[in-house]
C-alpha cells in the first residue's frame, strides 16, 4: 500500500521499529508537531532509523493520509456485487468516503503512486465485474475513468464543503449577482435562490445513476454493433 513512500529496511530493523509502529505514532499527533524527529523521540530511536521507511515528513503525511483511505475500502467486495451497476456505485462510494476520511490529508493522496500502488487489487476486481458484463477493455478503460472523474470531483466538493458549511459555488454565484441586474440574469437569479445543494451525497447518487445509464447505453450500443458484424 505504501510502497511509494516506503523505502529498503536497513539500520531501522535493528532499531527495533517497523512501519506499523511509525505509522501509529504518527497518527496519534497533532499534525502541527508531526515530524521526522517528533516520530523518532516518540519511538526512542535516532532520526535516521526512520529513513529506512519514510523518505521525510510529506512521506510520514502520506502514511497517515493512506490508512485512513484504505480503512473505507476494508469491508469492500466488489466480486460479491450482483451488477456491473453495483460494483462501480460501491467503488465510487468507497473512493469518495476514502477521501474524505483523509481529511486536511487528501492532498497526499492524488496521482500519488503510493495510492494507485494499493489501488491496484479493488480496481483489477472492478474491471473482471466489467469484463464478465461483456465491456471490451476500451469501453471499461473510458468508464472507469468516468467513475474515478465523478468520485473525485464529489470528494472535492465534500471536502470543500463539509456538512452544514458554507457551499463555495452558491456563495459565488450570489455574489457575482448581487451588484447586477436580476431581470438580465433571470435563470441564475433563480437557481441562486433556490440554493440546491449539490455537495450531498444525492449529488453522487444522481451522478452515479446517469453514470450507469450512459455506460449501459454505451454498452448496448457497441455490443449491437459487434452483432451486426461491424467493427465498434
Amino acid at each position: 500500500m505504501v510502497s511509494a513512500v516506503v523505502r529498503r529496511r536497513g539500520r531501522g530493523e535493528s532499531a527495533g521499529i517497523d512501519l506499523e509502529q511509525i505509522l501509529t505514532v504518527a497518527k496519534s499527533m497533532p499534525r502541527s508537531s508531526l515530524t521526522m524527529q517528533s516520530v523518532a523521540n516518540a519511538l526512542g530511536v535516532d532520526r535516521k532509523a526512520l529513513y529506512n521507511y519514510v523518505p521525510d515528513r510529506d512521506g510520514l503525511l502520506t502514511l497517515v493520509a493512506l490508512d485512513a483511505f484504505a480503512a473505507q475500502f476494508a469491508t469492500l467486495d466488489i466480486a460479491r456485487t450482483s451488477s456491473w451497476q453495483g460494483a462501480c456505485t460501491a467503488f465510487a462510494q468507497a473512493f469518495v468516503r476514502g477521501i474524505v476520511a483523509a481529511e486536511d490529508l487528501s492532498d497526499h493522496l492524488w496521482f500519488s503512486e503510493a495510492l494507485t500502488s494499493w489501488f491496484l487489487e479493488p480496481t483489477e476486481l472492478l474491471f473482471d465485474k466489467l469484463a464478465q458484463a461483456g465491456f471490451d477493455d476500451d469501453l471499461s478503460i473510458r468508464a472507469v475513468t468516468l467513475l474515478t472523474t465523478i468520485a473525485l470531483g464529489h470528494a472535492r466538493d465534500v471536502t470543500q464543503a463539509p456538512a452544514g458549511a458554507d457551499r463555495p459555488r452558491h456563495r459565488s454565484l450570489l455574489r457575482a449577482l448581487a451588484p447586477r441586474d436580476p431581470d438580465r440574469y433571470p435563470n441564475l437569479t433563480r437557481i441562486a435562490q433556490n440554493g440546491e445543494n449539490t455537495y450531498e451525497s444525492e449529488q453522487l447518487r444522481f451522478a452515479l445513476e446517469v453514470f450507469a445509464h450512459g455506460v449501459a447505453a454505451e454498452l448496448d450500443a457497441r455490443s449491437g454493433t459487434r452483432e451486426d458484424g461491424r467493427n465498434p
